[in-house]
């Protein structure tokens, strides 16, 4: 007894093999994960679709000791989700992609933030967000950026992928904590990695300081 996942596991899905992935996609990918990946026309995204679900298939045989292949049940938006858990987040940036998985529900984005990129609009990202970025170090230059990283997480995490972005509110406690109307608290981890690469894993506040996490 016990749990598979202690907190979480943070997972380049790159680190499997190529032929691999391809091969697990080809066995074990359900009907949602194939119409999906037949409506991306660009054939790199394709096949880099095709690497990261397989290599999400691999990455939770892995952890339960046993393949994984029963077909994903899907939540509203369309979110797989493996009956009995553990719970994950994929996330895809530039050629690749990752993946958290813990006992809990998590939310993962990664982004690039080589130059910047630019601002965002005003619809995006507030003051109040920027000044928490600041106070935690981050760079003007990349602050719109991963608070977008920051706001998709929470998304994800909360399987509400629907809501404004400005309605993600980053306030720095004692953690990043992010707010929003309707929603349980969040914490949300920021990882930096190589390549110009930033990762956001948003969790329950609850979840993390040892209480139930929230329904």
């Amino acid at each position: 007894p016990g749990s598979i996942v202690r907190d979480f596991r943070f997972i380049h899905l790159a680190d499997f093999p190529e032929a691999s992935c391809l091969d697990a996609f080809a066995r074990f990918a359900d009907e949602n994960e194939q119409a999906n990946n037949s409506r991306i026309i660009n054939p790199l995204l394709r096949r880099r679709h095709v690497r990261a679900h397989g290599g999400l298939r691999l990455a939770l045989a892995e952890i339960l000791g046993r393949p994984v292949v029963m077909p994903f049940q899907r939540s509203i938006t369309g979110k797989p989700v493996l009956a009995g858990g553990p719970h994950f987040s994929l996330s895809y940036a530039g050629d690749s992609a990752w993946l958290a998985v813990s006992d809990a529900p998590i939310g993962l984005d990664v982004v690039e933030i080589a130059g910047g990129g630019g601002r965002l609009d005003d619809g995006f990202v507030s003051a109040e967000d920027l000044h928490a970025l600041a106070s935690m170090g981050i760079r003007p230059a990349d602050a719109d950026h991963v608070a977008w990283a920051i706001k998709e997480a929470s998304a994800k995490l909360a399987d509400d992928v629907w809501r404004a972005p400005i309605d993600w509110r980053l306030v720095l406690r004692e953690r990043l904590t992010v707010l929003s109307t309707g929603q349980p608290e969040m914490i949300v981890e920021l990882r930096e990695m190589s390549g110009n690469k930033v990762a956001a894993i948003a969790r329950w506040k609850e979840y993390r300081e040892g209480g139930a996490c929230p329904r």
